[in-house]
């Protein structure tokens, strides 16, 4: 079948459901810090800068759609019901396997989980407290964020090259934050100088890659997007 070459893009599911899904990214790591309490005006802060990035990706992913007239919440093959029978594949289940099979996917994840262990026990001190649910966040918010952008060039179509295009920017500011934040910790010496410059340095190899791949997929729809 042509589906089993040609993975449908993340975008063919209803857009709320891509977003529940970066939700539970951010609902996990802030329950595992304060269990069940409002966030706290740092938290908050940390959290509006997510929002802010989010947002303007979503804007700008609104007029991609709008140009190639495709509405947010319908799936231009099937209709406005886009979740498949039950033999379809669930978004869980198409992360997993792009985990499996992209490498920087796998990569991605590799750090996140690291990180998020130690997040989980680290004491540091109250100033330094910012950085590390900055770091908590955005992490997660990366991993997932390359993830889609795989599956988006999956397709191949001029529309997700766009999309995936997009997310790998959104993910490089996210792993900006992130690293952002692990450089603080790590020179206030609240995470070990060996961990921390291991985490950078895979940070940095992730950066790198993940701008290439942007600048790849550019070039590819601005010499063969029109014969897509």
């Amino acid at each position: 079948m042509e589906n089993e070459k040609n993975p449908e893009p993340a975008w063919l599911f209803q857009r709320n459901e891509l977003d529940l899904l970066e939700q539970d990214f951010r609902a996990a790591w802030a329950d595992a810090l304060g269990a069940e309490r409002p966030l706290t005006e740092v938290e908050e802060e940390v959290m509006a800068e997510v929002d802010q990035i989010d947002g303007a990706a979503h804007a700008d992913l609104e007029v991609l759609f709008a140009e190639a007239g495709v509405e947010d919440d319908r799936c231009p093959v099937h209709g406005a019901d886009c979740h498949g029978g039950e033999g379809d594949a669930s978004i869980a289940e198409m992360l997993d396997a792009t985990i499996t099979h992209d490498p920087l996917s796998s990569r991605a994840f590799q750090l996140e989980r690291a990180v998020a262990d130690w997040c989980r026990t680290a004491a540091v001190p109250q100033p330094m407290y910012r950085d590390l649910f900055r770091l908590r966040i955005n992490a997660p918010l990366f991993a997932a964020k390359i993830v889609f952008a795989a599956q988006e060039e999956a397709v191949g179509d001029a529309l997700s090259i766009r999309v995936a295009i997009k997310e790998l920017e959104v993910g490089v500011a996210y792993l900006r934050r992130a690293t952002d934040a692990l450089n603080v910790l790590m020179h206030g010496e609240a995470l070990s100088q060996g961990i921390g410059s291991e985490w950078l340095r895979e940070a940095e190899a992730l950066l790198v890659q993940a701008q290439e791949r942007q600048q790849r997929l550019q070039w590819f729809i601005r010499f063969r997007g029109n014969a897509l």
